[in-house]
């Protein structure tokens, strides 16, 4: 299937030219120019790098290096029942037991960053990188950038209420993992050359180093 037929049936975030927000990737149909491409991959939120115990989503926000274009990916939105827990993880097959997402993403060549980081509200944890990781994305490209994992440290901070102290973002090789879920996910990479370009993880963890500090601590961080 060409690649510019095949785009209208993925996941699509393309955001309007000059607009300052991030668009959420979702269920969106858009024909897709010639000179476009795809990342792909995985958002994952881990608990102090095993199975989760905290719920806020993690939030990866991405843009072109000349700024027009930006998008946001982010872990399994949570469902919180009226009636107490257990909150559900609305996670994607093969990804429950790290609130996984998978993403597909149709955007025009060009060079795109990592630009910001940040935990859903009530959470604090944020941070935005001086020197960001990012990739390049030529057209007809399909671009596995890696899953990228926020693991966080659950601590208990004042008055004994367990929260996110700290954060540690990873961007980690699960291409074996990812790609078939990718594949029966998305009926159009059932039979697309998928390249690996991941996310520079040493960069990444340099960058975000602020963020798992308080993961040292044990209570009242």
């Amino acid at each position: 299937m060409p690649l510019r037929f095949a785009l209208a049936s993925l996941t699509v975030a393309m955001s309007m030219g000059g607009c300052s927000t991030y668009r959420l990737a979702g269920d969106l149909a858009d024909p897709a120019a010639a000179s476009a491409g795809i990342i792909v991959g995985s958002i994952t939120q881990t608990s102090d790098g095993g199975v989760v115990r905290f719920d806020d989503p993690a939030i990866f926000y991405f843009e072109s290096v000349q700024g027009s274009e930006r998008f946001r990916l982010q872990s399994a939105d949570i469902h919180r029942p009226w009636h107490g827990p257990p909150n559900i993880a609305l996670a994607d097959h093969g990804l429950a037991h790290v609130h996984g997402k998978l993403f597909a993403v149709a955007l025009p060549a060009g060079d795109y960053r990592l630009s910001r980081f940040a935990v859903a509200w009530p959470s604090q944890q944020t941070a935005t990188f001086a020197s960001p990781p990012g990739f390049t994305l030529r057209p007809g490209e399909v671009v596995y950038v890696g899953n990228l994992d926020a693991g966080f440290c659950v601590r208990h901070a004042y008055a004994n209420q367990a929260g996110v102290a700290g954060v540690q973002l990873s961007s980690k090789d699960h291409f074996d993992r990812d790609v078939p879920l990718l594949r029966q996910r998305f009926a159009a990479l059932r039979t697309a050359n998928i390249v690996k370009r991941m996310l520079d993880n040493e960069l990444l963890r340099q960058q975000s180093a602020a963020l798992r500090r308080q993961c040292a601590c044990e209570r009242n961080c």
